[in-house]
Formats: C-alpha cells, structure tokens, sequence
C-alpha cells in the first residue's frame, strides 16, 4: 500500500498551517472506520471473510428474539450458515423497524439520514467483544498466530501486523505482553454449556496446539466465559 495511505493522523503545527484541509494527503484521516468496516476488516484479518460479489442478502449472527420484540411476533429471524456468515456487511440484511445488532453509529432507516452520527460509547466496545462474530474471528486468528509462531512477542507482533498493516512499537508490545501474564487458570473449566459460533462454520474448532492459548490471544479471557 502507498505511503500516503499509512500515514499517521498526526500533524506538526507547521504541516497544519501549510495544509489544513489535507487536501495534499500530508497526513492520515482522523475518523475512525464505520462499523461495517471494521466487521469486515476483523473477518478479513482472520482470513473469514467471503470475497464473493453480488448475490442476496444475508442474515449473520444477531441474539434471538430481536426481530420477535420489535415486530410483536410477528417476524422471525432466520440465521444464515456456511459462507453467508461471512459476506460483506454491504450484504447483511436490514429491516426498516431494526437494523443488524452487529452494527452501530448507523442510521435507523425510517427517517432520511444526511450524516449518520459517530459517537464514542462503551457499548462499541462491549459489542466487539462480544458480538458472537467477532468471537469467532478473535479465535480463528489466534488459532493461526498459534499454530505458526512459538513465541508470545512474535505472535502478538503477527496479530498486530494483520489488524493494523504495521508491527508493533516496543511500548505497544510491552503493554500487549503484559496483557498475557496473568496465569489462564480460569480457563481450564467450562463455565457454560454450548458454542454461541454457527456449528457450519468455516473452521472447525478447538485446535488448541497449547492448552488455554487460544483465549490468551483472543482477548476474551478477561471477561470470563464467551458470550451467550
């Protein structure tokens, strides 16, 4: 990719005056992704998502009985399987009272909308944590970075790489390091019963090449048991 294109959002007050509208790409955009985005980049990071064009909508992942509260019983949502999970959030379903759970900062699609809004509140991150999608392409990258490298600071540095397109700055790797060292003990009993990820989906699960890994890696062990 072009070096324009990996620039940092930072600017030195003299780049801000010479160039204050960015109009010479002197420095990065400063919006984050939308949430379509970032689930397609967190499906292609882990080598998910289905690059396939055109086609009908899909219906992902999304918790039972949304479609059954909104519309009184009388709409029932069907989850899709197979490769439909993974398609392009261009091609995910919406419904004109209710959008996708797995979005968000997303207009409501009963009004007309200029500008959808970009908000900044912890139910973005609670989502990405525990949205059943990002669950399961937070485990199939682990499960790779553990099957191809032996060493936390290299696997770390590889996940680094796929999500962000750069390695990590030594304070950046410190602080993810630090992150593993609490001893996964919790790990090692199951604190529920069944697997909120679609039982036909495209990679098997568990492949565990050392015990408790994958959840050291996925981020998830923190947070005790996966999402129900």
């Amino acid at each position: 990719m072009s070096g324009t294109y990996r620039q940092s959002s930072q600017s030195s007050p003299e780049n801000r005056e010479r160039d204050p509208e960015n109009r010479r790409l002197s420095r990065g955009p400063r919006f984050r992704m939308s949430s379509p985005m970032i689930r397609d980049m967190a499906l292609a990071s882990a080598g998910l998502l289905t690059e396939r064009l055109g086609g009908t909508a899909v219906n992902p992942y999304q918790p039972p009985g949304v479609w059954e509260e909104t519309t009184f019983g009388n709409k029932r949502y069907t989850q899709d399987h197979g490769e439909a999970l993974y398609r392009r959030s261009l091609y995910v379903f919406w419904r004109r009272i209710i959008g996708p759970t797995l979005f968000f900062d997303v207009a409501n699609r009963q009004t007309c909308t200029v500008k959808t809004p970009r908000t900044n509140v912890p139910l973005h991150a609670l989502l990405t944590l525990n949205d059943t999608g990002y669950v399961e392409a937070a485990r199939v990258l682990a499960q790779q970075v553990l099957a191809s490298e032996s060493r936390d600071s290299e696997r770390l540095a590889q996940i680094f790489l796929k999500i962000l397109g750069r390695r990590p700055r030594p304070a950046e790797s410190q602080i993810l390091l630090e992150g593993l060292q609490p001893p996964p003990s919790h790990l090692r009993a199951p604190t529920r019963t069944g697997d909120p990820v679609d039982p036909h989906r495209r990679t098997p699960h568990p492949l565990q090449p050392e015990p408790c890994g994958t959840g050291r890696l996925d981020g998830h062990h923190q947070h005790g048991a996966e999402p129900r």
